[in-house]
C-alpha cells in the first residue's frame, strides 16, 4: 500500500513556488517538559519530534499555531474578513528570530556574567540589580525511576551571600521561581533525607528557563561547548541530554568557559544536542550518544558551535511605506533539514532581525499583513565574517477565496478549524485559520497566486489532530476563484481504539498511535495512549479502512502496524517489545588506535560522535534491519552491516576499522552562466552502489557536504591510485555523476 505521509511535519514552504524538505535526524521525542526551553516554539534537533509512516522523522506542530515549523505567510486576512471565532493565534518570536532591540539580549546577559563559575558545579555569579528584567526558574523533581516527586523541598541560591529562594513541588513534581534577578542559580532539593541538585541555572527577562532536580542521582555529565573556529569557550548554550527508556531530560547551560555539567539517572544512555542560540548556528552541530554508569561521573565531552550570521530587512508597501506589525519568516533555500528558520513581527520602522543563522545558507524573507498582503525578498546568499546586506520585503494585495464544509447529503457543516495549504508540501499557511460558519462557509483574504488545498481539522487532542482535504486548486494573479466545497463525508466522525502493552502485560502509557487511509480526503491522525494504555483516535470522516501505526520510539520500544481497519473499530490493541542497541569502537585500520570524532548514519540514525577512545552507543535501534556507514575527515568511508536486529537485542563490541585516505575537493558550476553553484550536496558513494534518490531528503545526511559560495567542495574519498565515486545535486539542476575516478580535483558542471 502506497502510504501518504502525515501532515505533522517540518515542511520548506517556498512563496509563489515551493519546495518541501523534512528533517531526517535521530531524536527523542518527550512531554516531560524537563529539557525544553519556553519562548519561540522550543524546538530543538531531537525533543518534540514525530515519525511519518514512512519512518521518517518529522516536527509535530499543535493545529492552531499559526508560527508552526516549515509553513511560510504567503496569505492573511484583512480585519474585514475576521470571522467570529476564527482567532488566529498572535504571533510569537520563534527559532533565531529577534525583534531589532531583543534580538540578542539573553546570550549577551549571559556573555556578561563576569563571575561566573570556573566549572559548572562552582560558585554562581551575584545577580544584577532587582531593579532590572525578572526572570523566572520552573522545573520537576524526579526520583530514582525517573517518576515526579511531590512535596519536595526547593531552593534556589545564587551569589556568594548564598540568597535563597524557597518553594515545595507540587502534585506532579513541578515548581516554578518567580521574580529572580538576572543572574546564576544553583538549585537543590529534599525529601525523605534524599536529595538532588542543579545547576547552574540561568534566570533571564525574556524567557522561563526549565530545569530537572534528580533526587538520590549518583551520577553526572560534564563537558565543554566550543566555538569550531576559536576553540574558545561559549557562554550560554543550552544542552540537553534525554533518557528516552526512562522518558526523563537533563539540560546543562554553559558557563563563560563553556563548561557544563548536570546530574543524571544511571544506568542510562543519553542522547545529547546542543538547543538553539541567538548568536551561534547550533542546527548541525555536534550531536552524540553518551552511556553512563551508575555511579560514574562522565567528564571531557565536547561539543561544537559555529558562529552564525544575523541578517537585517525591512518590511515595506509597494509605494516604499514601512510596515510595521507585520509577520515576517525566514527561509534557508540550501537547507537539508527543514527551511523555516524564524519568526518575528516588523518594529514601528518596519524592521525585523534574525541572529544566529547558517552562514552558509540562501535566504528568503517573507512576510504577511492583514492589510497590505503578502511579499518575499529577493534571495540573499550569506557571506560568514561579514555583513550581510539588507533584506527588503515589498507587500501586496493577494486574492480572496471562499470555501464550504458540506456532509455527503450537502449539509453545512459548522464549527470546524480549516486552514490553507500548498498542494505541493502540503504545509500550512500561517494566518489563515477560519472557522467555518452555521452554513459550513469560510472566506480567506491576501492568497498569493499558486497551487492551494483547504486543510479541514476534525478531531483535536493534545498529542495531534485528524484532518481531511479538499481538491487542489489554483489561485491565479487578478482572478477571485470559485468557491470550493469540501465533503467530510457521512460527517466528521468515524474513530478507532485499543490498548498498547508490553509483551508481559503491561499497560505502555505515551505511545503515539496514527491513523491514515487511502481516501485522498483523509490527511491523517494522531493521539497517545493513557495511563493505562489506551487511546482513541475520533475524527476520520469519509474513510471506511485506515492503517494504525503504534510507536513506542518514547519508551524504547519498536513500532508496529494494522493495516485496513475498518474504521469505527474498537480492540485495535498492539504489543510492543523493546528496542536494540548498538556499540562498539572505531579505530584507525593501520595504528589500531580509536577515532576521537566521526560520523555514523544508518536507519533512523544521523549523528555526529565525539569520543576521547573511538568508542560509541547507539541506543533505540527501531529498524528490523540496516546498515550503518561511519566517516571521518582523512579517512575511507565504511560501511558495517547490522544484519537482522531482534526487538530488544544488545549489539556489542563491534569493530569499525577506518582506512586512510584522502580529499577529494572540486568546484562546481552552473552550464548556463557559468557561475558557480552554491548549496549543492555532494555524496560519496561506495563502489557499485548505485546513484540513490537525490530529491529524497532521506538521501541527505550531516555527512554530506554542501558546496560554498563559491561552488567549492570538500569530501574524503579513497587513497591515490584508487577510484572514488559520488553524485553532485541542486534542487534547481539535473544531478552529475562521477564514476570510478582516479582524479583528486573535479570541475562539476550542472544542467537546468
Amino acid at each position: 500500500m502506497k502510504r501518504r505521509r502525515l501532515l505533522l511535519g517540518i515542511a520548506v514552504l517556498v512563496l509563489l513556488g515551493g519546495a518541501a524538505g523534512l528533517v531526517y535526524r535521530m531524536a527523542g521525542s518527550g512531554r516531560d517538559g524537563s529539557g525544553v526551553r519556553k519562548g519561540g516554539d522550543g524546538k530543538s534537533a531531537e525533543p518534540g519530534a514525530d515519525r511519518s509512516p514512512g519512518g521518517e522523522e518529522k516536527r509535530k506542530e499543535p493545529p492552531d499555531s499559526a508560527e508552526a515549523g516549515g509553513r511560510n505567510p504567503v496569505a492573511g486576512e484583512s480585519q474585514g474578513s475576521r470571522q467570529e471565532g476564527a482567532g488566529a493565534p498572535e504571533p510569537k518570536l520563534g527559532d533565531g528570530a529577534t525583534s531589532p532591540d531583543d534580538g540578542e539580549r539573553k546570550a549577551r546577559r549571559l556573555h556578561e556574567q563576569k563571575e561566573g563559575p570556573a566549572d559548572a558545579r562552582g560558585e554562581p555569579a551575584e545577580p544584577e540589580d532587582s531593579s532590572r528584567a525578572l526572570g523566572s526558574i520552573s522545573g520537576t523533581v524526579r526520583g530514582a525511576e525517573g517518576k515526579p516527586v511531590a512535596g519536595a523541598r526547593v531552593e534556589a541560591s545564587a551569589g556568594k551571600a548564598r540568597r535563597q529562594h524557597g518553594t515545595v513541588s507540587g502534585s506532579d513534581g513541578e515548581f516554578t521561581f518567580d521574580g529572580l534577578s538576572e543572574g546564576l542559580y544553583l538549585l537543590s532539593a529534599e525529601k525523605d533525607g534524599t536529595e538532588g541538585t542543579a545547576g547552574p541555572v540561568p534566570a533571564t527577562g525574556d524567557e522561563t528557563t526549565h530545569v530537572t532536580i534528580f533526587l538520590g542521582s549518583d551520577a553526572s555529565i560534564a563537558g565543554q561547548i566550543l566555538d569550531e573556529s576559536t576553540h574558545e569557550g561559549v557562554a550560554g548554550i543550552s544542552i540537553n541530554f534525554r533518557d528516552a527508556v526512562r522518558q526523563v531530560s537533563s539540560v546543562a547551560y554553559s558557563d563563560t568557559d563553556g563548561r557544563f555539567r548536570t546530574s543524571v539517572l544511571a544506568p542510562a544512555v543519553y542522547a545529547a544536542w546542543v538547543e538553539r542560540h541567538p548568536e551561534y548556528y547550533t542546527e548541525r552541530s555536534s550531536h552524540m550518544n553518551v552511556a553512563v554508569a551508575a555511579g560514574e561521573h562522565k567528564d571531557g565531552l565536547v561539543l561544537t558551535v559555529r558562529k552564525g550570521v544575523t541578517l537585517r530587512g525591512n518590511v515595506q508597501t509597494v509605494g516604499g511605506d514601512p510596515v510595521p506589525d507585520a509577520t515576517v519568516l525566514l527561509d534557508d533555500l540550501l537547507s537539508g533539514i527543514g527551511g523555516e528558520k524564524g519568526q518575528t513581527v516588523s518594529d514601528t520602522a518596519g524592521r525585523f532581525v534574525f541572529s544566529g543563522q547558517n552562514p552558509s545558507g540562501r535566504f528568503v524573507a517573507r512576510a504577511v499583513h492583514p492589510d497590505h498582503g503578502y511579499g518575499q525578498s529577493e534571495p540573499l546568499l550569506a557571506r560568514a565574517g561579514g555583513e550581510q546586506p539588507e533584506m527588503v520585503v515589498r507587500l501586496m494585495a493577494g486574492a480572496s477565496i471562499r470555501g464550504r464544509l458540506v456532509t455527503d447529503d450537502g449539509a453545512g457543516v459548522a464549527g470546524l478549524d480549516v486552514w490553507l495549504g500548498l498542494a505541493e508540501t502540503r504545509g500550512r499557511v500561517p494566518g489563515t485559520r477560519k472557522v467555518s460558519g452555521p452554513d459550513g462557509r469560510f472566506t480567506m483574504s491576501h492568497v498569493a497566486p499558486g497551487m492551494y488545498r483547504f486543510e479541514v481539522i476534525t478531531a483535536q487532542n493534545e498529542e495531534g489532530w485528524t484532518d481531511l482535504l479538499s481538491r487542489e486548486f489554483t489561485v491565479i494573479e487578478g482572478d477571485e476563484p470559485e468557491e470550493v466545497v469540501v465533503s467530510v463525508g457521512p460527517g466528521p466522525y468515524g474513530f478507532v481504539e485499543g490498548r498498547v502493552t508490553s509483551p508481559e502485560g503491561d499497560p505502555l502509557p505515551l505511545v503515539e498511535v496514527l491513523a491514515w487511509s487511502r481516501d485522498p480526503r483523509v490527511g491523517g491522525a494522531q493521539n497517545s495512549t493513557d495511563a493505562d494504555g489506551r487511546y482513541r483516535i475520533d475524527g476520520l470522516g469519509p474513510a471506511r479502512t485506515v492503517a494504525v501505526e503504534a510507536r513506542g520510539f518514547r519508551l524504547g520500544r519498536f513500532r508496529k502496524e494494522l493495516l485496513d481497519v475498518p474504521v469505527s473499530s474498537s480492540g485495535v490493541d498492539f504489543v510492543l517489545g523493546r528496542m536494540a542497541s548498538l556499540s562498539g569502537r572505531v579505530v584507525d585500520a593501520e595504528t589500531r588506535e580509536g577515532l576521537t570524532s566521526f560520523h555514523v548514519s544508518g536507519p533512523i540514525v544521523d549523528m555526529d560522535i565525539e569520543s576521547p577512545d573511538g568508542s560509541f552507543t547507539i541506543a533505540q535501534l527501531q529498524m528490523d534491519h540496516g546498515q550503518f556507514v561511519f566517516s571521518a575527515p582523512g579517512y575511507k568511508t565504511a560501511t558495517w552491516d547490522a544484519g537482522t536486529i531482534a526487538e530488544g537485542a544488545e549489539i556489542k563490541d563491534v569493530l569499525v576499522e577506518m582506512h586512510p585516505g584522502e580529499w577529494l575537493e572540486g568546484t562546481v558550476t552552473a552550464a548556463d552562466s557559468g557561475a558557480p553553484v552554491a548549496g549543492a550536496r555532494v555524496k560519496y558513494l561506495q563502489s557499485g552502489q548505485e546513484v540513490p534518490a537525490v530529491d529524497h531528503p532521506s538521501t541527505w545526511t550531516s555527512a554530506d557536504p554542501f558546496t560554498d559560495a563559491q561552488g567549492r567542495f570538500y569530501l574524503p574519498g579513497n587513497p591515490p591510485g584508487q577510484p572514488n565515486s559520488f553524485v553532485v545535486w541542486h534542487q534547481d539542476y539535473v544531478a552529475a555523476v562521477v564514476r570510478d575516478s582516479l582524479d583528486r580535483t573535479f570541475q562539476i558542471v550542472l544542467q537546468k
